[in-house]
């Protein structure tokens, strides 16, 4: 009998609780709004700061070519502290207030946006120490890394860069440290899941809410995953059933039916406004959601009893309906002016050209005249090389420090002759002879009239004689509007745009701040994180071509390809082209839903 009494409390509890979730809906998107608004604000005012303490450096940016800014002066170490403050303020906002506005709504207090966010402020106190520490670099920098855990949108998309990636990849001791520092990390977001709540809610400190959030999950850990995985399906199911049920039906309809060309324009282009506005919706409801439930089962396991959830007075629909009617209208509206130009809003053609890394990607060996040729017989606009000077004063093309995962050989290119280069083969598995260390002046002469070449300047070799030594090889050949010298080092640039403006310069960074499209070059190569729509926006509008690098999954190179940028380079150079191929010859309801998409997440929504 008392079990059958615990089924039946259990089957009442779990309709009020979901009914709870979704009547929450004005007051999560009423929060959303006001904290994206205010972060937004903060954003700007903060960056405006930022962007003054570099303009009195005589910086436009800061980027990784010239990070030892910040360590040297004291305008660096202001920069810092800037960023520091930006990270506790969003902390405060996005996180604490959004745990603490979670906590009035499922206890039926009465939520107070402002109050909250003085909470959420204060709160921030009991983070200085050393368990706080470690739990603020666990929200900012390790939960996006690993894609688990609570987080905070400043810094949501922080990843490790792909060529990072792929160092260690390459070295099978610092893979495995990766895999286990990844797993271990992983876990932690279980377990100290409730950190964040001791320290805001239950008003603990660093270590102590640590241990306490630890011994919350340790003692309930079955109900806990069980909980969030039966959470996560039942609002995985919400969102798509809701979503079929709305824009599914009319877009069979608008595809299947006979009609008129513009009507099928038309109603394309309205459902997929519509359908990428809901899931820009659905978005932000996921965090809010995910807080509400950890913070649901908070109290349940640290007071041992369930939320009784409130019973809210049920809403007036009629602004709900002229809300919904209007934004019809407008969807309609935009849809119309959108199907009249359509040849202009939606083209078939890419603007967007590929560039071979390494010569020639994964078509030959790496770095190599026959991977270069390679490429161009395959129709790429461009390839990427990188040169090295040798002892001896000659320049070689190797990616690497030394040979050794090319050609066997642990020695650097600066420490050999020429003619013992000479004896190297690049090693390559279609090819077991390998094929020779090619020079500067043979890869210079192999794209001549073939390819766009782009030259980085590499290692430690590269400084002031490399360029002057380079430029002379590009000159002599009449290939200044054929070649391109990119290099990592600022400075470097720098000084070929001031001593030699006819040569056309790159610079090529992962991460930087401030009024990048300013910077002195012709192209910036940014890595694909920083590639973002308003980072290439502004590059354009400042005169620059924009380089993403290095784009290797078909994903991402579909969403490059899409974005605006001049030019993608990747090693894989066949599936670009074929994905390049494939988007021109899209179906016009893919191309109206692919080019909506990206125009209202890559140009609205990230503002």
């Amino acid at each position: 009998m008392e079990k059958k009494e615990k089924r039946r409390e259990k089957r009442k509890r779990i309709p009020g609780r979901y009914r709870a979730y979704f009547q929450a809906l004005p007051e999560i998107m009423k929060y959303q709004i006001l904290t994206k608004g205010i972060l937004a604000l903060l954003a700007w005012g903060l960056g405006a700061l930022a962007v003054r303490i570099l303009n009195s450096a005589g910086k436009t940016a800061v980027s990784t070519g010239d990070f030892r800014f910040l360590f040297q002066t004291w305008q660096g170490g202001l920069f810092l502290l800037l960023g520091i403050s930006a990270l506790f303020l969003y902390v405060s906002l996005d996180l604490n207030a959004k745990i603490l506005y979670s906590d009035d709504i499922l206890t039926g207090k009465k939520d107070n946006f402002f109050r909250n966010a003085g909470r959420g402020l204060l709160a921030q106190g009991r983070f200085f120490n050393l368990g706080g520490f470690l739990t603020l670099l666990y929200i900012v920098l390790l939960a996006p890394l690993v894609g688990h855990g609570i987080s905070v949108s400043l810094t949501r998309n922080f990843y490790v860069p792909r060529f990072i990636m792929e160092t260690i990849r390459s070295k099978p001791f610092f893979y495995a440290a990766y895999a286990v520092f990844y797993v271990l990390m992983f876990l932690a977001g279980f377990v100290y899941v409730f950190t964040v709540h001791e320290i805001v809610i239950g008003k603990k400190r660093g270590i102590r809410a640590m241990r306490s959030a630890r011994k919350l999950f340790w003692e309930n850990k079955w109900d806990f995953l069980k909980e969030m995985f039966l959470h996560s399906l039942r609002m995985l199911l919400v969102f798509i059933g809701v979503g079929i049920l709305v824009f599914g039906a009319g877009l069979i309809v608008a595809n299947l039916a006979p009609m008129p060309l513009w009507l099928f324009r038309f109603l394309n282009i309205d459902y997929a406004i519509r359908g990428i506005l809901y899931l820009a919706y659905s978005a932000l409801l996921i965090t809010p959601f995910y807080v509400m439930k950890t913070t649901e089962l908070y109290h349940r396991y640290s007071h041992r009893h369930d939320i009784r959830f409130p019973v809210r007075r049920k809403r007036d629909p009629e602004m709900a309906i002229v809300l919904i009617v209007a934004g019809l209208l407008v969807c309609a509206v935009i849809s119309g002016i959108l199907t009249v130009r359509f040849e202009s809003v939606f083209p078939h053609d890419l603007q967007t050209e590929v560039i071979a890394h390494r010569g020639g990607g994964t078509l030959g060996a790496e770095n190599t005249v026959d991977g270069l040729l390679k490429a161009a017989e395959l129709g790429v606009w461009g390839s990427e090389i990188d040169i090295q000077r040798t002892a001896d004063g000659h320049y070689v093309v190797n990616h690497d420090s030394t040979f050794k995962r090319t050609a066997g050989d642990s020695r650097r290119a600066q420490d050999m002759t020429m003619n013992e280069i000479r004896q190297l083969r690049v090693l390559d598995t279609a090819d077991p002879a390998g094929q020779p260390v090619a020079t500067l002046e043979e890869m210079l002469d192999a794209s001549r009239g073939r390819v766009m070449l782009f030259v980085e300047l590499k290692g430690a070799t590269a400084d002031h004689r490399m360029a002057d030594d380079a430029v002379k090889m590009i000159m002599d050949r009449g290939m200044t509007q054929q070649a391109v010298l990119i290099s990592m080092k600022y400075e470097l640039v720098e000084y070929i745009e001031t001593h030699y403006p006819e040569i056309q310069t790159g610079y090529l960074t992962f991460a930087s701040y401030g009024k990048t499209a300013h910077l002195s070059c012709d192209y910036l190569g940014l890595e694909e994180e920083s590639a973002t729509p308003a980072q290439i926006r502004r590059a354009h509008r400042n005169g620059k071509k924009i380089l993403v690098w290095t784009v290797n999954d078909e994903a991402s190179q579909r969403r490059f390809l899409l974005s605006g940028a001049d030019a993608v380079i990747t090693d894989r150079v066949a599936q670009a082209q074929e994905t390049a191929a494939q988007i021109e010859s899209r179906p016009e309801a893919v191309l109206i839903a692919e080019t909506l998409y990206h125009w209202i997440f890559d140009h609205i929504l990230s503002l």
